[in-house]
């Protein structure tokens, strides 16, 4: 009895050890598919460039998630491009570990980051950026930050593109202020107990106050510099050196393609909520969380239909009642995921022509409007939204917003949004909003034709345009290009 009372002593903690894996993913997806589709939330330009699943998965020798599944593809561009994040358990404490496999195709001059961690709520508070960068011969360096993009520690010049190569970071929590810590290694021997780092860091910039988003960039993270082109896999994200290599996953349940039908309901409708939940083993429970009016939200079951899918209805509410809906499901390890907050409102709001606030804004304080988005969030700035959205009247109007570009506001969907109404600069804008997706896929408007000297009048502010003629002035600067164009009608400056 003895013996075996001891042997179980043994093992005890080696099965509390294998439990501390946060994350895994293996890009286990259909190929040719948006992360998107799979839990991934993007959070900023999002629609462009996504951040799709390639076919084979990578492979590093004795790396446990070595040829499991697919991979993921990033874009090297100069432009806008999609951001992507996915959760895992929240930590503030003790040391935080990521690993990968990565083969980096192109990569530019200057280091810029692709992958990083984040709050559990992403903001612009990224920790822990992967940076890599070319020497100008094709030899290739890894860096890491904790927290800036100006401070950044880089491994010698002796890494190669087209070859998979084990990056594996950790962030360390440390009592202080500003004092955290990054440690980076490439191909590291994890045949035993943690090895020195390769590299390590602590810049000046605050510490982070929790982790538990696991990002992936592309865009432009440096105005102007491409961002490298790469295949990522095999993604493991843990509390402990030795569960990185051989502890099995705790992931939560991951929800995706949350559907309400219909989009703006009428006081008869009885609204109906589809999402679809998977997890890497039972789940246990998906509820509908629900407010009325702002009020306490209450919850109810959503039950399963068929596959993945679970379905719960909210009762129909008399006109101009405000709804707010998320979901949140557990899974059969106690672990839970939790939805974004949605909302509509009964009957729709009182729609306001974009062209009567532009014409006289400031008669207006807070608007709801309606319309297309002719220009995407994360189009022009990856670190904030700036859009423009038009109605039927063919006006448009700017959209802006100092958070993370919305991943609503994609060219092409139908949205209402309600703010206040402010100029800057002369421009009218929409700021302080809250938003509603109506309908996606919507053909843009057709550009309105003119001139180029009827192109100059300020009263289309706001509108899709097109217009042609000889450039009779250009001005390149380090963040932005002015071009003259005249048709024989007059100047105007794009």
């Amino acid at each position: 009895m003895m013996r075996k009372f001891v042997f179980l002593c043994i093992i005890f903690p080696f099965t509390i050890l294998a439990q501390t894996l946060l994350l895994e993913e293996n890009f286990n997806y259909t190929e040719n598919t948006n992360l998107t589709n799979y839990g991934w939330v993007a959070h900023s330009g999002a629609g462009n460039l996504p951040i799709q699943v390639v076919a084979p998965g990578l492979s590093y020798p004795n790396y446990p998630p070595s040829n499991q599944g697919n991979a993921a593809a990033l874009t090297g561009t100069t432009s806008s491009a999609e951001d992507v994040n996915k959760n895992f358990s929240e930590q503030n404490s003790g040391s935080v570990y990521a690993a990968f496999m990565v083969e980096i195709t192109s990569a530019a001059t200057t280091g810029t980051y692709f992958i990083h961690l984040g709050p559990t709520s992403l903001t612009t508070i990224f920790r822990g950026r992967i940076f890599v960068e070319n020497d100008g011969s094709g030899n290739l360096a890894f860096g890491v930050s904790k927290s800036s993009t100006s401070t950044i520690s880089y491994t010698p010049y002796q890494y190669s593109l087209n070859t998979v190569y084990l990056i594996v970071f950790k962030y360390t929590f440390n009592p202080g202020a500003a004092d955290d810590e990054l440690f980076l290694w490439i191909n590291p021997d994890f045949s035993g107990s943690e090895p020195s780092a390769l590299v390590s860091q602590t810049d000046g910039g605050s510490d982070a106050e929790n982790l538990g988003t696991v990002a992936l960039r592309q865009g432009i993270p440096t105005s102007g510099i491409p961002s490298p082109g790469l295949i990522i896999d095999g993604i493991r994200i843990s509390t402990s050196w030795e569960s990185l290599f051989s502890g099995a996953a705790m992931n939560p349940p991951v929800i995706s393609n949350i559907t309400q039908t219909p989009q703006i309901p009428e006081s008869t409708d009885m609204v109906t909520i589809t999402a679809d939940v998977t997890d890497d083993g039972a789940v246990n429970e998906v509820k509908l969380f629900y407010s009325i009016n702002s009020a306490q939200f209450d919850s109810t079951n959503m039950n399963l239909t068929s596959g993945d899918t679970y379905e719960a209805t909210i009762a129909p509410q008399t006109d101009e009642t405000k709804v707010e809906y998320y979901i949140k499901a557990t899974d059969d390890e106690g672990l839970a995921s939790t939805t974004s907050t949605f909302s509509y409102t009964v009957g729709g709001p009182t729609i306001t022509p974009i062209a009567d606030i532009q014409v006289n804004p400031s008669a207006y304080t807070t608007v709801t409007i309606e319309g297309i988005v002719t220009l995407g969030a994360g189009t022009t700035i990856d670190t904030r939204t700036d859009a423009y959205v038009q109605d039927s009247s063919g006006r448009g109007i700017n959209i802006f917003s100092f958070d993370p570009p919305d991943p609503l506001l994609v060219r092409g969907n139908k949205v209402q949004i309600t703010g206040a109404v402010t100029e800057f600069s002369g421009v009218t804008e929409i700021t302080d909003y809250t938003i509603q997706l109506v309908s996606t896929g919507n053909p843009v408007p057709d550009p309105l034709e003119l001139t180029t000297q009827g192109a100059n009048n300020t009263d289309l502010e706001g509108t899709y345009i097109k217009t042609s003629g000889t450039i009779t002035s250009l001005d390149v600067f380090s963040d932005a290009t002015n071009i003259t164009l005249n048709d024989g009608s007059g100047d105007v400056l794009i």
